[in-house]
C-alpha cells in the first residue's frame, strides 16, 4: 500500500514547517495499514530505487535510515547542506554538521528519510515539546545528538544533483546536456 502526500497544507506563515504540514493533513497517514514513511526532499534530483532501502531499513531493524551520498565535490556542490561523520564500523551517525565546503570528500545527507511508523510519530508528537519551528531534519538530527532514536544510515551510489540555489539550477540544467550525467540520473 502506498500513499503520497504534499505538505503544502499549512495556513499560518510563522509555524509553515514539514511537520506542521503534516500535522494539518494528518488524517491522510494515520493509516494502521502504514508500516514505514518515506519522506524525501526536492531540493536533490536524483533517481532512487526506494525497495533496497527499506529492505535494509527492516533487515537492521533502524527505526530511521538517512540515505546519504558519499560526495567527493564537497567543497564547490552541496555547500550548506548536512554533514554527517559515521561510525567506519557499522555506518551509525556519531555526529553532524553543515558542509562549509572545506574538504573535498564528505558524506552528504539528501535529506531522504525511512521512518519506522512508530518513530514518525514520536518526531510529529515531540517537536512541539522541542520547537515549533523545527522541521523533519531539525527533529532526525536532535534524536541523533540525544540518542533517543535507532539511526542508520544507507549509501545512495547514484547520481545527485543538487538545486539548492538559481544558480545551481541553471548549472545543473546545462550539466543535463551531457549524455554522460543523463545516465547518472535516468
Amino acid at each position: 500500500y502506498q500513499k503520497i502526500v504534499y505538505n503544502e497544507n499549512c495556513t499560518n506563515e510563522l509555524f509553515n514547517t514539514d511537520i506542521q504540514n503534516i500535522l494539518s493533513s494528518r488524517v491522510q497517514i494515520e493509516n494502521k495499514d502504514i508500516d514505514y514513511v518515506v519522506v524525501a526532499p526536492a531540493h536533490f534530483l536524483a533517481s532512487i530505487d526506494f525497495r533496497p532501502i527499506i529492505e535494509s531499513h527492516i533487515d537492521n531493524h533502524n527505526e530511521i535510515t538517512i540515505v546519504y551520498s558519499r560526495n567527493d565535490k564537497a567543497d564547490k556542490d552541496f555547500i550548506n547542506c548536512t554533514l554527517l561523520n559515521l561510525d567506519p564500523r557499522n555506518g551509525v551517525v556519531k555526529s553532524t554538521s553543515l558542509n562549509s565546503g572545506v574538504d573535498k570528500y564528505a558524506n552528504i545527507s539528501l535529506d531522504t528519510f525511512i521512518f519506522s511508523k512508530d518513530a514518525f510519530n514520536k518526531i510529529l508528537s515531540n517537536q512541539k515539546n522541542i520547537s515549533t519551528l523545527y522541521s523533519i531534519n531539525d527533529m532526525v538530527y536532535y534524536f541523533i545528538k540525544s540518542h533517543q532514536l535507532n539511526v542508520n544510515t544507507y549509501a545512495f551510489t547514484g547520481g545527485v544533483f543538487p538545486i539548492l540555489s538559481v544558480e545551481d539550477y541553471v548549472k545543473h540544467s546545462f550539466d543535463m546536456l551531457s549524455h554522460h550525467n543523463r545516465q547518472k540520473l535516468f
